[in-house]
């Protein structure tokens, strides 16, 4: 994690904190419940929220792929 830009490393942290939400029916993964989001900004002192969010979306966009093979 050392070789990642700051505001990266931020964007995991925030992202392991966040709940997974999954379709109790299926068992699927829907993604992360974003709903805390703000709350860990501020507690992490995220200053750039846009560029985290879009690292936090590209992270969870892989998780799913993932999960769905």
């Amino acid at each position: 994690m050392g070789d990642f830009p700051y505001e990266v490393q931020q964007a995991f942290d925030v992202y392991h904190r966040l709940p997974d939400r999954w379709d109790g029916m299926s068992g699927s993964y829907l993604g992360k419940d974003i709903g805390p989001l703000e709350m860990l900004f501020q507690l992490f002192q995220v200053e750039d929220k846009r560029t985290a969010l879009d690292f936090i979306s590209f992270i969870d966009v892989t998780r799913q792929e993932i999960f769905a093979k």
